[in-house]
């Protein structure tokens, strides 16, 4: 009796620590078509992108990591972000443009694994605008580097709003 106790007990506990786990990290609700043949699915099969997922403990491992949620048919399955392209999608406003572009261009993928170092940018920020300014107390003022050094500084940390 007592092992069949300890069995219930353990097999629920050990279930939970294997199931697969999906963390969803932004939810979409966008339709389109795949662009390319994509498992039994074939070109201009049409598709809702659900949301971007992490995934873990899936299948062989296979799925593990960004994953895009797709809704086919109304069964729900994961795509990797890399095949992101194969799909071409209808969007309506820019915020979903630009979301797209995101995603497909790998840059959930680059933040999840570098972060998004706001301290290095913060200082970046500074020290171009205190070089700028000790540029303006030069006595040799030439306007064409100035725009030159300006261009440069606001590609490697774009201002703010003051």
């Amino acid at each position: 009796m007592k092992r069949m106790l300890i069995i219930l007990i353990l097999f629920p506990i050990v279930a939970w620590s294997y199931a697969q786990q999906r963390k969803d990290l932004k939810q979409l609700n966008l339709d389109g078509v795949f662009s390319a043949n994509y498992g039994s699915h074939s070109i201009g099969t049409q598709v809702k992108l659900i949301s971007l997922a992490e995934l873990n403990g899936m299948n062989d491992g296979s799925l593990d990591g960004l994953n895009l949620i797709v809704s086919i048919n109304h069964i729900q399955e994961a795509i990797p972000i890399h095949k992101a392209k194969i799909l071409n999608l209808n969007l309506n406003n820019s915020e979903e443009f630009w979301t797209w572009i995101f995603i497909k261009n790998g840059m959930f993928d680059h933040y999840s694994k570098n972060g998004y170092r706001k301290d290095l940018r913060r200082s970046i920020t500074e020290e171009s605008n205190e070089f700028e300014e000790q540029m303006a107390d030069m006595y040799y003022n030439d306007a064409y580097i100035k725009d030159y050094v300006h261009t440069i500084l606001t590609t490697i940390a774009p201002p703010r709003g003051k």
